[in-house]
């Protein structure tokens, strides 16, 4: 190989190489060595890379790393890292060195690099350096920093910056902070020291925008840390921001308190993956003005959030919850363990066009669960592939809930899935006890509100609206299991094709309002009633709206009727 002088461009990427040929020095028009992914490669004999003056590009990145010092390894004559100082050529460098004591503190002091990957103290995730020309990470090699030198130029210029296990974290920080972080699409601090409170202090020093580039931030493991900025944002901030990452972070607060009361949430509009861990003061997610009342924010439209983890937030003091034209967004799950994050003081909740939305929380929570013990709002529509609302078991637990709007899930079968009960509990009714406004429209698909064993009673029921379901034949469907018992205490019913039996509800009525119905099977798709102070119970079909005031037990049944039967009932009601 050492015959070809022309050469300029050798690659060994990703083979098995164990000893880079010693002939390679004499490639003097070589501009371009790759030894990317020579994990094998073992052996560099000292003086080939310093021979090599005219290489402009180098890449060594998970490959060789067992650099020697001046050439002195044992015996072994290995290569060392003073030789990069004869490449002044080079234009483009990729290296890893683990040992941090090793690098020459001076090495690319006075470097022309236009890219470079570059990790001292560790080696680099596929992850640290995809989409970036220019990174650097630095681990445990404080000293490397306080001397300047070619890292400091490096740090000034990186778009990609990993720092992890620095003692003093705020000295590279410093570097960014004049600018405001403009360079910077990725930041990644893991387990630093320096008692850092914030990335960033506005009440210091102002600046048009900050992190305007940032796409990836992600913050873990720092014991003092309380917010991303403290102070005012300004509102061109984290305008490309994709992924939030915060983990481990006992002190965190919010993620910025804004003393103006203005708080500037609009730019995170391309964020796709958020992700709160063990941050266990955290109490907002929001911005909070210095007298802590919430701040009035902007309207957070997240059109491209795919991914929303929130984890071991034991403070987290959420009462509204509103996400919509979250196009991408596939789960919303509480986490993975009893420990994850509950919403005990969740009071309102709404989803809206969430098209590719499957599952929530409040399914995938273990039973003892309080993230629904408050709730007495739910609305949930255009959220197209979800098949349920409520888990058997959530259904359980929704005392406090007043209103539910469900519309427009394409795929959406019962609000309730049918599941089997636990072995040996037993559960005769499914109570409602606050629920005055039931919502249910424009449901293709929707062919019931449960088809369970269980009795559903809605205690406090004033108004039932049901619109556009037009495969919905009763509102209460029973399983096989059912049939006997339905027959056993006279009630008629039907059983299906696929064998399901299914039996209508007794009407509602009151005793100051009489509501007829014809006893009329129809297509039509809308029925809007309301009623006062009823309880949902079962009854056979075709014993519909006689039009008698019952004395005792006022309920309406709920079936499809004809259009104008539907406004003649709303009329009088």
């Amino acid at each position: 190989i050492g015959e070809l002088k022309d050469l300029e461009t050798l690659s060994f990427i990703g083979s098995e190489v164990a000893e880079l040929p010693r002939e390679i020095g004499q490639l003097i028009r070589l501009r371009l060595l790759d030894l990317t992914d020579c994990s094998y490669l073992k052996l560099i004999p000292a003086g080939v890379i310093a021979s090599l003056t005219r290489l402009e590009c180098l890449y060594l990145r998970n490959g060789f790393k067992d650099w020697s010092v001046d050439g002195q390894d044992m015996g072994r004559n290995n290569a060392s890292l003073t030789e990069l100082k004869h490449l002044s050529y080079l234009r483009t460098l990729e290296i890893e060195v683990l040992d941090v004591e090793i690098y020459p503190k001076d090495l690319l002091s006075g470097n022309q690099l236009i890219e470079y990957k570059i990790a001292i103290g560790s080696s680099f995730l596929r992850s640290d350096v995809k989409n970036n020309s220019r990174a650097l990470k630095l681990s445990r090699c404080q000293s490397i920093i306080q001397e300047g030198g070619g890292v400091s130029m490096m740090l000034k210029r990186a778009e990609a910056l990993i720092l992890t296990g620095l003692e003093d974290v705020e000295t590279v920080l410093n570097y960014f902070r004049i600018d405001a972080f403009s360079n910077l699409k990725r930041l990644k601090v893991d387990g630093c020291g320096g008692k850092i409170e914030y990335l960033v202090d506005t009440t210091e020093r102002m600046s048009p925008s900050i992190f305007p580039v940032v796409e990836i931030l992600d913050l873990r493991s720092m014991q003092d840390f309380r917010q991303i900025c403290h102070g005012h944002l300004p509102s061109t901030s984290f305008s490309e921001l994709r992924e939030l990452l915060l983990d481990n972070l006992p002190k965190l607060i919010n993620l910025w308190e804004d003393p103006t009361g203005q708080a500037q949430l609009s730019s995170l509009r391309q964020l796709q993956h958020l992700h709160l861990d063990s941050c266990d003061n955290m109490e907002a997610m929001l911005a909070i003005n210095a007298e802590g009342a919430v701040a009035e924010a902007d309207e957070i439209v997240l059109h491209k959030l795919e991914e929303l983890n929130l984890w071991n937030l034991p403070d987290l003091n959420l009462e509204y919850l509103s996400i919509s034209k979250c196009y991408l967004l596939e789960d919303l799950y509480e986490g993975h363990d009893a420990t994850s994050v509950t919403l005990p003081k969740i009071r309102t909740v709404l989803l809206l066009g969430l098209p590719k939305l499957k599952d929530t929380w409040w399914n995938k929570a273990c039973h003892e669960s309080r993230s629904f013990e408050n709730l007495k709002e739910l609305t949930i529509g255009g959220c197209n592939c979800k098949r349920y609302v409520f888990s058997f078991t959530t259904s359980k637990l929704l005392i406090q809930l007043q209103e539910l709007v469900i519309e427009e899930c394409d795929m959406m079968k019962e609000i309730i899935a049918t599941e089997r009960e636990e072995d040996g509990e037993v559960v005769d009714a499914i109570v409602f006890p606050k629920l005055f406004y039931l919502s249910l429209g424009r449901m293709p698909e929707l062919t019931s509100f449960y088809q369970g064993n269980c009795t559903l009673e809605f205690q406090s029921l004033e108004a039932l609206k049901i619109e556009k379901c037009p495969k919905m034949q009763t509102f209460v469907g029973s399983s096989t299991n059912r049939s006997k018992e339905a027959s056993e205490e006279g009630l008629e019913g039907q059983t299906d094709q696929e064998g399901n039996y299914s039996v209508a509800v007794k009407p509602f009525f009151n005793k100051k309002r009489t509501i007829n119905f014809q006893d009329t099977k129809c297509d039509t798709s809308l029925i809007l009633v309301v009623v006062h102070n009823s309880s949902l119970l079962r009854s056979p079909p075709g014993k519909l709206g006689e039009g008698e005031e019952k004395e005792e037990e006022e309920t309406l049944t709920t079936q499809q009727f004809p259009r104008e039967v539907c406004k003649e009932a709303e009329d009088k009601a």
